[in-house]
């Protein structure tokens, strides 16, 4: 990538945060190990019309500062950028949580998105016995079409069934309430 930027037709490859063009090569690379494993098809290059601009960028790829007044939410200051983003942020984060990678979006409409990926610690659940026994209980679920779900040992959950279909359209056509 080094050798790209110093070339004269690729020059203004330096105008752009080195994190961002290796995550796009990292991309890059996982769609054709998918082709070539068989489980994709031949990566096809963006349309304008296709696909949504956006940049991937990893750890060290931004600076976020936590906003004192506002525990949750912060600013975020991008690579190659001087001044923060103005965010306005849909949800806060989870306490003491910092964003692993953060995914900037342009629509067709010129507007931006942010979308922030953390890493959270699962605590797992505390093991429960079967009753007069030191045996741990355990249920093996499997999601299903004809049934919601069906438990290991044999019971099942009937799915909903859908509204019918005119319930459905006399309840769009009301006014919210």
């Amino acid at each position: 990538m080094t050798g790209w930027k110093r070339v004269r037709g690729t020059a203004w490859l330096k105008e752009t945060s080195s994190t961002v063009l290796q995550q796009s090569l990292r991309h890059l690379d996982s769609a054709f190990s998918r082709f070539f494993k068989g489980s994709a098809k031949y990566p096809r290059r963006k349309s304008k019309h296709r696909s949504k601009d956006s940049a991937t960028y990893v750890r060290t790829g931004f600076r976020r500062v936590e906003d004192p007044n506002r525990p949750g939410t912060a600013s975020a200051t991008l690579a190659k950028q001087t001044a923060p983003l103005d965010i306005r942020w849909s949800r806060a984060l989870p306490p003491g949580q910092l964003p692993v990678k953060l995914n900037v979006t342009r629509d067709r409409a010129g507007r931006f998105f942010l979308s922030v990926l953390v890493e959270e610690a699962i605590v797992p659940l505390p093991t429960m016995f079967v009753r007069g026994s030191r045996e741990p209980k355990a249920v093996g679920l499997d999601l299903g079409l004809a049934t919601l779900v069906t438990m290991d040992d044999g019971r099942w959950g009937k799915a909903p069934a859908p509204p019918p279909p005119g319930e459905v359209r006399e309840a769009a056509r009301r006014p919210p309430a």
